[in-house]
């Protein structure tokens, strides 16, 4: 059947459709790929910097790659409760950013009446292609000094200072949602939540490709797992090229400096510059992040 790909306007998604569109003109094949587009205005609960209407860079690559037929996925049909209802049929367990169901189910579900069999997708490409460097994104500029203080103090007092120092990032990703004694009762976690922030601080403190291969250790998210499960439940295969092996370990190999460009500092340049020429420069030059419900 036909193959298809998530696209929203970012740099992850939409190299993966222009590689993927590239390989099917070849074979005088066109690639459906699904965006999902609010159905109200999202200027004013957009924060600065933040896009909340992906549509028109999507409608960018596709006019500009010439062989990407472009869907608008608006999910009327569904509301948010709706589909963190069905998320938990068919995961059978709670899910991370279930607030994003929804959209994500009526895209399928629009690319399956549409003969689709394998979506892709680009989720992956924040931990390997698109890596912002070591001084963006995943790792702060506290981060950095706790690295720094690590070299030049003995040990235990480096540990010391880490239990008294504060987590650098707000809500859920700095503190355990359920309180430690319950957490302890229940043995779902065999950490208390000190703990847990601590060994987080930690590592960041040893560097960026630490961070990166802490959230890619096996065991350490559903990503994977998440997507079949979908996928099964719409009769599709969902594919991510930005997590392939091989893609992996050369992204993994390469040394810090090949992810931010010159003294500009610009972020992710490795995928800004493997993409040149293959999608348009509104979206391959785009500093601003598409936000998803998720994260309002």
């Amino acid at each position: 059947g036909p193959v298809g790909v998530m696209m929203s306007g970012g740099l992850d998604s939409t190299s993966v459709a222009a590689t993927a569109a590239m390989f099917l003109r070849e074979r005088g094949e066109r690639l459906q790929a699904y965006t999902s587009v609010p159905i109200y205005d999202t200027t004013p609960y957009v924060p600065k910097g933040w896009i909340g209407n992906e549509w028109p860079l999507a409608k960018a690559t596709a006019d500009y790659v010439g062989n990407i037929d472009l869907h608008a996925v608006t999910a009327e049909d569904i509301t948010p409760l709706e589909g963190v209802r069905e998320a938990l049929r068919i995961h059978q367990e709670p899910i991370h950013a279930a607030a994003n169901a929804y959209w994500i189910l009526a895209l399928q579900r629009m690319a399956r009446v549409g003969g689709t069999r394998v979506l892709l997708t680009g989720q992956g490409g924040n931990l390997t292609v698109s890596w912002p460097g070591p001084s963006h994104g995943h790792v702060s500029i506290k981060a950095r000094v706790r690295r720094a203080l690590s070299a030049m103090v003995p040990p235990h007092w480096f540990r010391m200072m880490l239990r008294r120092w504060p987590a650098s990032r707000p809500g859920w990703r700095g503190e355990m949602i359920l309180r430690p004694d319950l957490v302890v009762a229940l043995g779902s976690v065999g950490r208390s939540a000190g703990e847990l922030r601590h060994s987080e601080l930690a590592s960041q403190s040893a560097g960026s490709l630490s961070v990166r291969l802490r959230s890619l250790r096996p065991g350490q998210h559903a990503i994977g797992a998440s997507w079949d499960e979908k996928g099964a439940a719409h009769a599709q295969a969902v594919r991510d090229p930005t997590f392939d092996v091989r893609v992996l370990a050369y992204c993994l190999g390469l040394p810090e400096r090949c992810y931010i460009e010159g003294e500009s500092g610009q972020a992710r340049w490795l995928i800004r510059a493997a993409m040149a020429g293959r999608i348009p420069e509104v979206v391959r030059l785009e500093q601003h992040r598409g936000v998803c419900c998720a994260l309002c």
